[in-house]
This record gives C-alpha cells, structure tokens and sequence, in this order.
C-alpha cells in the first residue's frame, strides 16, 4: 500500500512540474533528456568510419555507466562522448586500461585540441580535455570524425595509446 501511494505521488509531482513547465514556457518542446550536441555528426560520419576500419561491433557508453569499474562488452570500437568530461585523470586512466582489456580495437570520443592545458576535474566538474597533452600523451587522433562545438569526434587505434 505504501509502494503504491509512493509511485502515485511521484506520478503526481512529475505531471505537475511537467504542466508547470509547459506553461512557463508554452512554445518550447518539454524535453525531460536533452539529445547531446554530436549525436547527428555520430549518426551521419560513424557508418563510413565503421565501413572503412572494418568495424562490425559498436559499444556505446553513456554518462550512467560507471566506465573506471566495470568491464567492457567485447565490441571492434568503443564509443564514449559523454564520460570522460567529468572524470578526474586518475579515473580516465583506468577507464582506459578496461577498454584496453576489453579487447577493443578503437576508441572515439571527443579530442578538443584547441585546449592548452588539461585540469584535473573536481567532484564531476565539467571540462574540455585534450587527449594528445599531460596526462595522456596520446598520438595524434587515426581519424578525425568531425567538428563538435570547440572540439572533433576522433577515433583513436586501441594498440596505439600509451
């Protein structure tokens, strides 16, 4: 009986800021998940990409997974746009050490280059990370994918990241 006056109410509250929303704001869309900024470039550029490298197996990361404990599905690429913005360094180092065990032969994800210097993020702050300066001394990207606001969608060869 409790379960259910609880999800009766949760049900309430939603219908209520949703109503609330949408009357706010009456020519806006209510949007509860925003789709991110790359995902047409994803959808438009992987397809060749994956025709090119051969690639017949996609494992797609979203900013729920917990990418630095859990071992990856086997899959040829591993795409992950969305973690490594609010990972401390430490963290990203071990995300990668998984995907590399994974058996993984690429990694894409977002490369901002035009970045000078790379912080170490703070309890999931946000922030632009060049993959190619300290602490990662990746090569240059295998592929560039495409624009993204100030960075590029790149693949990266597993075999070649330090």
């Amino acid at each position: 009986m409790r379960i259910r006056n609880f999800i009766l109410l949760s049900l309430v509250l939603c219908a209520c800021v949703v109503g609330f929303f949408s009357l706010k704001h009456p020519s806006k869309p209510v949007e509860l998940f925003s789709q991110p900024p790359y995902e047409p470039l994803i959808e438009q550029v992987l397809p060749k990409a994956m025709s090119d490298l051969q690639i017949s197996t996609v494992v797609k990361t979203n900013q729920t997974d917990n990418i630095t404990r859990e071992m990856f599905p086997r899959g040829d690429l591993i795409l992950c746009t969305e973690n490594f913005s609010s990972l401390s360094h430490r963290e990203i180092q071990a995300s990668l050490l998984l995907m590399k065990k994974s058996g993984a032969k690429y990694l894409a994800t977002v490369n901002y280059p035009k970045c000078q210097r790379n912080k170490n993020s703070r309890d999931g702050e946000e922030r632009e990370i060049n993959f190619e300066l300290f602490p990662f001394h990746f090569p240059k990207p295998h592929r560039v994918l495409g624009a993204i606001d100030q960075g590029e969608l790149v693949i990266w060869k597993m075999e070649d990241l330090p």
